[in-house]
């Protein structure tokens, strides 16, 4: 007893100290990204005018935010450095506010990939795990801030000092998302109404049912009918602008060029006519540029300087998600990502693309259609298929076996169990069972429903039926699929399911696949057509042998872990201190 206390006691202080270890490095760490987001130690430079000059437009991407490690809401710095590396690797060359406006005014020509690039929300970890990303290649960008955030106290936004200090490093220049974030017109899913709420007092934006943004439309009362004349409206929406460049300007500062009002796409779209008129005259003088959406990436030399695109990448895509969305709007020569090409020529890849690493095989589709990749090579009856699902619940992710007669597709679709079998040209019954609940924080996602509404429609409930989740929300499911005789035997995290096969299945083919689900936009600001499905830890094994994994060896998931691990103190540290 006395020796096993002994080794206790032992244990006990070596985890002690390699924890102390982490805090320390974390420490030092976090240190380094605040000193990185005070000191700039590069400068950028203008690169030089090449012969393939374009006339032809140029691609706009944005990022709502970045932080080290990546989440719900933003991008990671290592993801954000691997799509924008791509693109330098294939010829873009970022370009800035000036040189749009001079191409829409004179028709200067932009270089023959050009690319605007901007950061959202005016957060200051954007610019922090940007920086060294910019000036490794030479990238000029746009941070578009709200104007009373820069005079704020929360250290979470960049102040105009911060600001002036990016500006003079010559990497980024400054734009605008307005004045302030307020919502205006807002209910519960109940149908309550709540009037005006300032978006900081939102801690659950799922509470919110029906909302406005503050520029989009008239102050409404509880049953939808303008609080405010025409005449209040065009003062209220002026003053907004007004008020914005006077926080911009005092103590000698200056109103950016580029603005990209909140929320995006309502312009031009669904505003009412006369809110749009006051916005915009407003935005006419006082803005050179205004990306109004964002959902394309695409401006062609006809498009309206002060309605442009711009693509927000969302953090959840995969790379070759944004890659597709640039080829299917464009002319412009794009190459996607592969990865292990040497993996990559075990599978035939169709109706989309495929990248493959050691632990992760993540196929993107093409826009509405279903992408698959199938391993060249036959695997033996049964023998046991699994993988992690890992896709958004929003969408379809599959596996099939199939020996040419027989098929038995397995699906994971908005957390259901979908169960397709086939013999010859004649299907089966679909089978669908429910999955256990899934584990997502109302806090960290919500539905984009900001738009225009009638009373009728608040008073009807909920928008969201209940076999929605918002688009961010991902599978983390442990697929295993078994072919015993006329029996498939599915088991999903632990919990076994069974389905009657149409006669026994042979020697099969695996096909792994995934697309996006077809549905309307009430739930969301705008449906993609294009699907990530991505697939961990891909294995056939029979009785106990290994027959073909992408499984990362021991050592390697052992790194793996040790890495995130130290990423969770060092994020600790950072988002506390």
């Amino acid at each position: 007893m006395a020796n096993n206390k002994q080794l206790n006691v032992k244990a006990k202080n070596r985890r002690k100290v390699v924890r102390t270890i982490l805090e320390v490095i974390a420490i030092m760490a976090a240190a380094f990204f605040v000193v990185k987001s005070v000191f700039f130690l590069y400068h950028y430079d203008e690169p030089k005018a090449t012969a393939n000059n374009s006339k032809q437009g140029f691609v706009a991407i944005s990022y709502f935010g970045v932080d080290r490690s990546g989440s719900t809401k933003h991008i990671g710095r290592e993801q954000l450095a691997k799509q924008l590396t791509l693109l330098k690797e294939q010829g873009f060359t970022t370009i800035s506010q000036q040189q749009i406006i001079d191409f829409y005014e004179k028709g200067t020509p932009l270089p023959e990939k050009a690319l605007f690039l901007s950061f959202e929300d005016g957060r200051t970890d954007s610019s922090i795990f940007s920086q060294s990303t910019l000036e490794k290649l030479n990238f000029k960008a746009t941070m578009f801030t709200y104007a009373d955030n820069t005079q704020s106290k929360d250290n979470k936004f960049l102040t105009t000092g911060d600001i002036q200090s990016m500006v003079d490093s010559g990497y980024w220049e400054h734009g605008t998302n307005g004045n302030h974030l307020s919502y205006i017109n807002a209910y519960t899913p109940n149908g309550d109404y709540l009037g005006e709420v300032p978006e900081n007092a939102v801690t659950d934006k799922t509470k919110i049912e029906y909302y406005n943004h503050f520029l989009m439309d008239y102050l409404r009362d509880e049953h939808m009918i303008p609080k405010e004349t025409v005449e209040k409206m065009d003062m209220r929406l002026t003053n907004e602008y007004t008020n914005m460049k006077k926080m911009y300007t005092k103590d000698g500062g200056t109103l950016p060029k580029a603005y990209a009002i909140m929320h995006a796409n309502a312009m031009y779209n669904t505003m009412d006519d006369m809110v749009e008129k006051v916005n915009e005259r407003n935005i006419h003088n006082l803005f050179s540029l205004h990306f109004n959406t964002n959902y394309r990436a695409y401006n062609d030399a006809k498009q309206d300087v002060y309605n442009l695109n711009r693509m927000q990448v969302a953090p959840y895509w995969a790379t070759n998600h944004m890659l597709m969305k640039m080829k299917d709007e464009s002319a412009i020569p794009i190459e996607f990502t592969v990865g292990d090409k040497k993996l990559a020529a075990d599978w035939l890849v169709e109706q989309g693309r495929g990248e493959f690493t050691k632990q992760d095989i993540i196929l993107t589709s093409e826009v509405d259609k279903e992408v698959s990749a199938t391993l060249t090579k036959k695997w033996p009856a049964q023998a046991i298929v699994s993988a992690d699902f890992n896709g958004a619940v929003m969408g379809t992710q599959s596996m099939t076996l199939s020996d040419g007669t027989v098929s038995a597709k397995v699906s994971l679709q908005k957390n259901k169990l979908l169960i397709q079998t086939q013999n010859g040209s004649k299907k089966g019954q679909l089978q669908k069972m429910n999955l256990q609940e899934l584990d997502w924080k109302n806090e960290d996602y919500a539905f984009g429903k900001a738009s225009n509404y009638t009373y009728l429609q608040t008073q009807e409930g909920s928008r969201v039926d209940k076999t929605a989740y918002p688009s961010n929300v991902m599978n983390n499911r442990d697929v295993r699929i078994q072919a015993v005789g006329e029996r498939l035997i599915i088991t999903v995290d632990g919990k076994e399911y069974k389905a009657h096969l149409p006669k026994e299945l042979h020697d099969f083919a695996l096909t792994l696949s995934g697309e996006a689900l077809a549905s309307d936009t009430e739930k969301e600001q705008f449906v993609d057509t294009i699907y990530d499905a991505f697939f961990g830890d891909v294995t056939v094994t029979k009785n106990r042998e290994v027959l073909y994994s992408t499984r990362a060896s021991a050592p390697e998931r052992a790194l793996d872990a040790a890495k995130k691990q130290y990423d969770n103190v060092v994020d600790f540290f950072i988002h506390t201190f």
